[in-house]
């Protein structure tokens, strides 16, 4: 565990965040979803998923994610959602 390396990485988001398209934003979004949920932050971490799916509804990466914490929440309606692809 090399706290340097998780710095690195946040700050990697954060320019991401900052200069992306909306095509790249949403890896983004989920990476930082990914180091909330790292860091136990459930909540915060639903939210960049939510924001990633936002740009993309059929962004795969994002949609697991946040099904994957809504239903370890016990929260399974929200988890899968009925969607019309």
């Amino acid at each position: 565990f090399n706290i340097k390396l998780w710095d690195e990485m946040d700050q990697t988001i954060d320019h991401m965040l900052a200069t992306a398209d909306d095509s790249d934003r949403k890896w983004a979004l989920n990476l930082r979803g990914n180091r909330f949920h790292q860091q136990h932050m459930r909540e915060e971490a639903i939210k960049y998923y939510e924001r990633a799916i936002a740009l993309d509804a059929k962004f795969a990466p994002a949609l697991v994610n946040r099904a994957l914490l809504l239903a370890d929440k016990g929260d399974y309606a929200d988890a899968v959602p009925s969607r019309s692809w």
